[in-house]
This record gives structure tokens, sequence and C-alpha cells, in this order.
């Protein structure tokens, strides 16, 4: 009988969690060093604190896209066998690692500027005057043009796991576009110019959304 969970690695854990250790806490430097150089006094720690935060916030932006723009950790797309021992799955799963806790801080903080520094250093292509409320999983496989806006809540998945296989597959949101708060687009789905997906629907995997037409629901149909 097939496996249909992960085969794991454990020499590629390793890897994982080194590069995972050296980049979070090369992060946490600066906002460390700060405060031993400012030795604040008691009543302005809280304050110090908050800046740490911040900085804390802006180095990791910097330092995992780096990191995975410089060692090129991006994975393409296909149907894979869910194991380390593959490049592809190694590659998602070792960007996850890096991309997502920071990815998931941004979200919840809505600071939509750096989110989209952020998802453009990981390999997203961004339009023009685009704005990001949502969650996207996969920025080296998503595309979004000029105009559009992707609402509050909103999670975009370009991959999937499948009876022992990952899927990768780009999900592309074209221009004049708008993604209603609290939707699910899956991978492979694609948004036409001018198309809206209403607030709280489903995007199925690899359904095509038409220029200039309304879809809402779950699973999303036009509705004007």
């Amino acid at each position: 009988m097939e496996r249909e969970g992960m085969e794991y690695s454990l020499s590629r854990i390793v890897i994982i969690m080194l590069l995972f250790l050296l980049i979070y806490g090369a992060s946490l430097l600066p906002p460390v060093l700060f405060t031993y150089y400012l030795s604040p006094p008691i009543y302005l720690l809280p304050f110090v604190l908050v800046l740490d935060f911040y900085l804390f916030v802006f180095s990791a932006v910097f330092l995992t896209g780096g990191i995975v723009r410089l060692l090129r950790i991006k994975y393409k797309e296909g149907e894979y066998r869910l194991t380390l021992k593959n490049p592809q799955v190694f590659k998602w799963v070792l960007f996850q690692t890096l991309y997502f806790p920071i990815a998931m801080l941004l979200y919840l903080l809505h600071a939509y500027a750096l989110k989209e520094i952020h998802i453009k250093l990981c390999g997203a292509k961004v339009g023009k005057g685009v704005t990001i409320g949502g969650l996207i999983t996969d920025p080296c496989l998503f595309e979004v043009g000029d105009y559009t806006i992707i609402g509050g809540l909103c999670t975009i998945l370009s991959h999937s796991g499948e009876r022992g296989k990952v899927i990768f597959k780009k999900v592309k949101i074209g221009k004049r576009c708008l993604v209603g708060e609290n939707s699910t687009i899956l991978c492979g789905a694609k948004m036409e110019d001018g198309s809206i997906l209403g607030a709280s629907s489903l995007l199925p995997k690899n359904k095509v959304l038409k220029a200039g037409k309304v879809y809402g629901g779950v699973p999303a149909r036009k509705i004007k």
C-alpha cells in the first residue's frame, strides 16, 4: 500500500532547522544590540521593546527574502511525490520554513507595504497599485496585475497535497480584479482582467473566472 504522508530525511531536516536558526537568529540581533547599548531605564523598557519588535520585523523581512532570492529557494510547477528526498519538495519545505512565520506576522499586522516587499523578494510578480490584504502562501507561484485588490482574511494557495503527492501550480490574478474578504483561491486558478470574486467564496483548483464577470459562493459560480 502506497504511503500518503510526508517521507522525511534526517539530514535535510537538520539543514532546514539550521538555516531557520541562522536567519531568525540574525533577525533578532539588531533589536538585542539596540536594547543592550541603549540600556533604558525600567519605565522606558516597554516602549523600547515595541521598537525592538519592529526592528525584528524589518530585519526578518529583508533577511528571509534576501536569502530566498540569493539561494534561489524556489520550486517549480508540477506534481511530486511527498518526500524530502525530492528536490522540489525539499525547496518547498525550506521555503515555507523561512517565509511563513514572518508572512503570518505581516498578515496579522496588516502591514501591506512590507508584505508586498516581502512577497516580491520571495518571487511574486506584483503589478502597480495593488492592495494585498490576504495571505499568499506561495509567492514564487503567484502573479497579480495592476490595481487589483485582495481583501483581508483571504488565502491564496499555489500548492495542494493529494494522496502522497504535492501539486504546485501558479495562481494568476489579472488587472483591476477584486477578491472579496475571507475568500480562498486554490492552486492553478486564474482570474482574468476585471473579474470579481465575492466575499467568503471558494475558487476551486484550475478554475478560470472570465474577464469582467462576477462570481461568488462555495464553490464559486457566475452570479452576474
